[in-house]
This record gives C-alpha cells, structure tokens and sequence, in this order.
C-alpha cells in the first residue's frame, strides 16, 4: 500500500487536451504552495515524479516529500514512479493558499484521497468552479449582496409563526417574519448563523447558512413552543450477565429482604469461591472458611440452592453445604434471602443462598485457578 499526500485524482485518468485547456482561464493571478509527501507501508518513499503541466516539480526526497510553489488557478498535476503515473489530477487553487492532499494508492483499487487546505470556506480544491475561485479571492464587500429567504411555522402544528425576530451573527441586520411566517433579506455573501426568537416558542439557531452572491438561498425553520412536552424516547440496553445492573434489578424487584452479589463485583474483589463472597454480605459470618452463618444462627439452619433446585449435603453429620466447593468462575451471581417467603422450601430457618450459574458461554474459554491449604495437625 502507498500512501500520497496530494489533491484529488484517479490514477490513469487522462489529462487535459489543448483545446480543454485553452478554454478554461486562470482563476486567479499569483502563487500557491504545494506539498506532496508519499508513503509506502508506513514509510517515506524517495524518487518519485512530481510533474505540473508537463513539467518536473521535483522528486520526492528521502523523507518522501516535494514541497514547492506552483502557480495558482487552474493546474494539471501528475505524480510517476519511473514511467508508472500514481495520480493524474485538475488542481484549481487561490492565491497563496497551500494545498496538502493525502491519498492512499492500494493496487487493484481507486485511490483513497484526503484533502488539507488553507481556505476552508470553499470546497475541496478539485471540486473548485472557477467562479468560486474567483469569489473567494474577491473581498466580500466588494461582491454584491446576496438574498435570504425562508419561512417560520410551529413544529406542533405546522402553522406559520408571525412576527418572530430574526437575526444574524456578526450583523446588525435584523428582520421579523410576517403574517404568513416568511421573510426575506439581504446580507454580503458569507457564511452565517441565524437565530430566531418568537415569545411563544423556544429560541432556535440555524448555522452554517451560506449566502452566495447575487443568488437567493433558502433557509426554513420550526420553532418548537415554549413548554411542550415531547416526545416519550424508551431507552434499551443489552442484558449483561452478573452485571451490577442485573443485580441490582433483582433487588429491586423482590419483596422480601435480599442482597444479591454480582459476578461482577465478585471479580472485582478477585474472590475465588462462594464462601470467600459471602463474607462481603453484611449479616453473614463464615465459619472454617466454608460453612455461612446467618444472621448468627447454626449454620445447619442455613439452606443452600443451585440454580433454585436444594443441593444435597456432603457433611455425614449436619445438614450443610461447604460453599468453598463452587468456584466463582462458574457463578453469575449470588442471592441471599434473610426473610421467608411463601415460594421457599420448607426446609428454610435462618437463611437460603442460592448460587446462579453462568449460562452457555457463546466462545471457547480456559481457566486455570491454583488454591493451596494445609492443617498443621
């Protein structure tokens, strides 16, 4: 891949004949400076041809630059590596403006160009009409004015808004709007902001509104009134997982007393199994590093759900399950439940913590965790 930093052009088209060039004027009198740097995977690119009308500019250096002036108005530029032309481009440009086009040149496909200018108020370079040209370089004041039509109705009912103010930054011309919501006036040609005040309505500002000379530019507007209420927007989010959102909505959404810990505060606390997350819970205590006591009653009061379903003991004498079996890896949440409801089992006393699994994972993952314990007796 090349990258050129040049103005607008296909490679191979073909360039001006005579009779094309003979019959388009130059724009403007003076200079303007170019600047053409390539790039080839990140690069600079050295010996590479810069030719204006037929003649050598120069060649790209080892920093892969040409800088040079070239006279300003109409131009025809070309850029060759040996004998293979890169880009063949119309280069129409003001005097003393400077021109910077970057243009990726990837094989098998058109060249992607980017355009830098000093004059921003015009189009790019190549996109130029000679009497743009020759308007830019003309002092406004100088240019006749331009006209400014448009019409004010109400965005709730689409009725014209009558005598609203209309005004424009940078002048002192104001004008208000007539009984059929329309109005006209006459500024230099330029670019403007508009603002339009009404009583009624809630202020609104149009920018970027271009008035040309001796032509009639169009600009409408709804005013919205003042103290109207709009339009009810639902906002949607995508359904995270043992999110704190997630968490926080089962909270909220059951009656009984609960506190639910997330997957992701649990990853936060860099917790590595359901015992270890449980001590975070207020009015919990672990005992041994394993069995959760509620509210300080037994732990044997303690009952203990997977996924809703009861989880049988392992301990051959009380009625528990050790939590430090259940990696938090595999649990998108945690919920306990300190108040008895009528959709428990039987078997609740003090507590019920119900352990929540991860769903299907959508991609192929491994985990590795490494726990060591010892007992000195």
């Amino acid at each position: 891949m090349i990258a050129v930093l040049l103005l607008l052009g296909t490679a191979g088209a073909a360039p001006p004949d005579d009779g094309a060039e003979s019959s388009t004027s130059t724009a403007s009198a003076g200079r303007s400076d170019l600047s053409v740097i390539i790039f080839e995977d990140g690069l600079p690119v050295s010996d590479v041809s810069v030719v204006v009308e037929g003649e050598l500019l120069g060649e790209t250096d080892e920093t892969g630059s040409v800088q040079s002036e070239i006279p300003s108005g109409r131009r025809f530029l070309q850029l060759f590596q040996g004998d293979e032309p890169l880009v063949e481009l119309d280069l129409l440009t003001l005097e003393g403006e400077v021109v910077q086009v970057i243009a990726t040149l990837v094989p098998g496909q058109e060249p992607r160009l980017d355009i830098e200018t000093s004059q921003d108020s015009l189009p790019l370079a190549s996109e130029r009409s000679e009497d743009e040209v020759i308007q830019a370089a003309t002092p406004a004041e100088a240019l006749p004015p331009g006209a400014l039509v448009g019409r004010i109705i109400s965005a709730e009912d689409n009725r014209p808004v009558a005598r609203a103010r209309v005004f424009f930054t940078g002048t002192d011309v104001e004008t208000r709007t007539d009984n059929d919501g329309e109005f006209m006036v006459e500024l230099p040609a330029g670019n403007y902001s508009m603002s339009v005040v009404h009583p009624n309505f809630s202020t609104q500002t149009l920018d970027n509104i271009r008035v040309i000379a001796e032509q009639e530019v169009t600009a409408n507007i709804e005013l919205t009134p003042a103290g109207i209420q709009l339009q009810d927007y639902v906002v949607t989010a995508p359904y995270v997982e043992g999110s704190i959102g997630e968490m926080l909505a089962q909270q909220r959404e059951n009656s009984s007393v609960v506190e639910v810990l997330g997957a992701e505060q649990i990853a936060a606390a860099g917790d590595s199994d359901a015992a270890e997350a449980l001590q975070r819970v207020s009015g919990l205590t672990v005992e041994q590093g394993k069995f959760v006591l509620v509210r300080g009653q037994p732990f044997r009061y303690t009952f203990t759900l997977w996924n809703g379903s009861p989880l049988p003991s392992p301990e051959p004498l009380v009625r528990v399950v050790p939590l430090d079996l259940f990696p938090t890896g595999v649990l998108s949440g945690i919920e306990v439940q300190k108040s008895y409801s009528a959709d428990l089992p039987a078997g609740f006393g003090a507590g019920l913590i119900n352990l929540q699994t991860r769903g299907v994972p959508e991609e192929s993952f491994r985990d590795i965790n490494v726990k060591t314990n010892f007992n000195s007796v």
